[in-house]
Formats: structure tokens, C-alpha cells, sequence
């Protein structure tokens, strides 16, 4: 596991980790909240809003994740993956909202701005 973990490390810290790492660190740094919370919270929004433009990569790694989900057209397969993230979380009885931890609505530009020096 340390070699693991050693291994992801050095692969993340040397390329971009995405939107998801992106808004995770201000959550996590000025909200008190747990880096693997942080992600979460975001995760689903942020496939959504890339699934445009990733489906076929989303839809490659779909089955890896879930074997169970059903073939189809690659952005039906990615549709189908994201719904099962999300429903995983829910099974797993993490907050889903940013309020659920006590984001505000009116704290969003300030982790917009700051998740954008990522």
C-alpha cells in the first residue's frame, strides 16, 4: 500500500489532477473538511459537466468500475457510470451537498477563485 500510494503521488504531483483536486483543496483548507469529502462533494458535478467531452473515455473505464453496467452508445455508458458514483456515495451515506457541510451558496466564489490557482 505505501508503494501504492508512493506511486499515485508522484504520478498526480507531476501532471494536472483536474477539477475535482482543483475545488477539493479550498474545501478542505478553509472548510475544514476532509480531503476525501471534498472530493466526493464534487466528484459527480464535475463527470457531469465534462461528460460532453469524455464520454468515450468515461465509458472505457465504466465496466472497470461497475461490470454491471449495461452496454450501449458511449455516452449512454457514461450517463449510467455517473449515476452509479453518485448512487454509491448515497449507499455509503456521504454528504452529497456542499451545504451538508456547511457551504454557503455565497462561500462558491471564493472556491471558484480559489480552486482556479490549482
Amino acid at each position: 500500500m505505501l508503494l501504492g500510494s508512493m506511486y499515485a503521488g508522484m504520478a498526480f504531483a507531476n501532471s494536472p489532477v483536474g477539477a475535482v483536486h482543483a475545488l477539493a483543496y479550498p474545501i478542505g483548507s478553509h472548510f475544514k473538511v476532509s480531503h476525501g469529502l471534498s472530493n466526493s462533494l464534487v466528484l459527480s458535478r464535475i463527470l457531469e459537466f465534462n461528460a460532453p467531452v469524455a464520454a468515450k473515455e468515461y465509458a472505457e473505464i465504466a465496466p472497470c468500475m461497475f461490470p454491471e453496467i449495461e452496454r450501449g452508445t458511449d455516452a449512454e455508458v457514461c450517463d449510467r457510470w455517473i449515476e452509479k458514483v453518485r448512487q454509491m456515495g448515497i449507499e455509503l451515506e456521504i454528504p452529497q451537498r456542499l451545504s451538508d457541510v456547511g457551504i454557503k451558496e455565497s462561500d462558491l466564489d471564493f472556491i471558484a477563485a480559489e480552486a482556479m490557482k490549482q
